[in-house]
């Protein structure tokens, strides 16, 4: 069975085994690794990234039915992208005090055709409500890291809409 697991806990620290190896331990490459989101509302967007996170896929290429990803994101700790939006705002649009975790859950993936892409099932917990969502997840082998990258879109309330995009980048630890 090749299989791997990613995770990559908060402040970016993750282990599990890579792709036809043994157990590894990875470190998230911060400065290569992203959570944004982006809200609209009407015309106007604002855009932040996460700095704090918890992620954990496992991935098997033989058996994709077998595989899960789970996507924690403290809501709190997003940063505006742009400067003269304050952080405030971005946090206030999520609701972060009522709603501290934004949460991405699968129930269930399957590869498609082309190698590396996974389709996936899976809930979308954000500002109090779920969302069934079915998304597509890159996973990338680059030498001995590994990237994983996704995109997940949601309509919420109040004419508010929301992108979440991953790009993990994964390296082993010395």
């Amino acid at each position: 069975m090749r299989a791997f697991i990613l995770a990559v806990v908060l402040l970016g620290v993750s282990s599990g085994p890579a792709v036809g190896a043994p157990a590894q331990e990875y470190v998230a490459v911060l400065e290569k690794s992203v959570f944004e989101c982006t809200t609209y509302k009407g015309p106007f967007s604002v855009s932040g990234t996460f700095r704090r996170y918890f992620v954990e896929a496992f991935i098997d290429v033989d058996d994709p039915a077998n595989s899960r990803l789970l996507v924690t994101l403290d809501a709190a700790s997003i940063v505006s992208a742009a400067p003269l939006i304050p952080d405030a705002l971005l946090r206030s649009q999520l609701h972060v005090d009522v709603y501290p975790v934004i949460t991405l859950r699968s129930t269930a993936i399957r590869a498609t055709r082309e190698q590396g892409v996974y389709e996936a099932d899976v809930l979308l917990a954000l500002m109090g409500a779920t969302y069934r969502k079915t998304i597509l997840i890159g996973v990338v082998r680059e030498g001995q890291d590994i990237r994983i990258i996704g995109t997940i879109e949601s309509d919420l309330k109040d004419d508010l809409r929301s992108s979440q995009s991953y790009d993990i980048l994964l390296r082993r630890a010395a």
